[in-house]
């Protein structure tokens, strides 16, 4: 992004909301883990090798859910309430938004 700021010194940055939800999910999910999927049917092959699926835990789903308010927030003042909420419950989440 530092070269953004060089090159185009007067433009307003302008980031993709899937992306941005994208990265930041991927985040979470490295620091919050994610929890075998209960609901998945095991393979009735023995002699194929298991896979093994995975889903969100609850944390993951509760952090990203905290983001994704912070993000469809209409005013700059829900804005700041909502990430001020989010980096108090997940610090971690916060100093990584803060610094990416």
């Amino acid at each position: 992004m530092n070269s953004l700021k060089v090159v185009f010194v007067n433009t307003d940055l302008v980031l993709c909301k899937w992306h941005t939800n994208k990265d930041v999910r991927a985040y979470i999910r490295r620091v919050y883990d994610q929890v075998p999927d209960p609901n998945q049917v095991s393979d009735p092959d023995p002699n194929q090798a298991k896979t093994e699926a995975f889903v969100d835990s609850e944390q993951t789903e509760a952090c990203f859910q905290a983001f994704k308010e912070c993000i469809d927030a209409q005013t700059d003042t829900e804005f700041f309430e909502k990430a001020r909420a989010l980096d108090e419950a997940y610090p971690k989440i916060g100093l990584y938004l803060d610094t990416h």
